[in-house]
């Protein structure tokens, strides 16, 4: 009788431990920038967890096939996916079969080209461009995430420079392609031009607090930076 009652309590616990759900990575807060044609469409923080359920499919690593078996992890999609659903910004994601993956057509205004070579949403972690999908790639807190819409080969142009300056006095930014740390030369920043270095000397006329964002044509436009005056 004791045999049989322990056969059935392992039983049990066998039963129990196979219909247990899938443990799945804690929520994560990272940087995202999101940069539209026309402007910075968001950028600030956002917090994100492993999902589950994107268009009918998963969007977490290990259920896509970059981790099989492993634990779902936040991804770059899911960054993006959770501030456009509490931003109420029109976010489009169609799932692709072929490749298991969710691919990214439209965030706000902005909608995937059909002409060669047409701008598309493209995805970087910490300004490195992904050579994976954007539900193949986990994240993880403090890293940056960007979504930006352009062409393959684009520049992701960083800014750098003080967080205070003085009226009438001429004070230095650094504009530099974040995918090499190269300087960029004929980038905008308030109306200055970068030189050879990547450097842009801006003097402001007027007290007060400003931001400021490179740009160039061809090139992804930067992080900003403010600057108090």
């Amino acid at each position: 009788m004791k045999h049989t009652l322990g056969r059935l309590l392992a039983g049990v616990l066998l039963a129990g431990a196979i219909a247990a759900p899938t443990a799945y990575a804690a929520e994560v807060t990272v940087n995202l920038r999101v940069e539209g044609a026309a402007g910075t469409l968001y950028e600030g923080q956002v917090t994100t967890d492993a999902i589950a359920d994107l268009n009918g499919h998963p969007c977490n690593v290990a259920d896509n096939g970059d981790l099989p078996g492993g634990i779902p992890q936040p991804t770059p999609t899911t960054a993006v996916h959770s501030w456009a659903s509490a931003a109420a910004v029109v976010f489009d994601a169609p799932w692709n079969a072929t490749y298991n993956e969710h691919f990214v057509s439209q965030i706000g205004p902005d909608v995937n080209g059909s002409v060669d070579p047409f701008p598309y949403w493209g995805v970087a972690v910490n300004n490195v461009p992904l050579e994976v999908g954007g539900c193949q790639r986990a994240i993880h807190s403090g890293d940056s995430v960007l979504w930006a819409y352009g062409v393959y080969g684009d520049a992701l142009l960083t800014l750098s420079g003080p967080s205070a300056a003085t009226a009438g006095q001429p004070v230095q930014f650094v504009v530099r392609n974040g995918i090499n740390n190269v300087g960029v030369a004929g980038a905008t920043v308030a109306g200055a031009t970068t030189d050879a270095n990547g450097i842009a000397n801006v003097t402001f006329t007027t007290p007060g607090a400003v931001s400021l964002k490179a740009e160039k044509p061809g090139a992804i436009r930067s992080n900003a930076v403010t600057v108090n005056v």
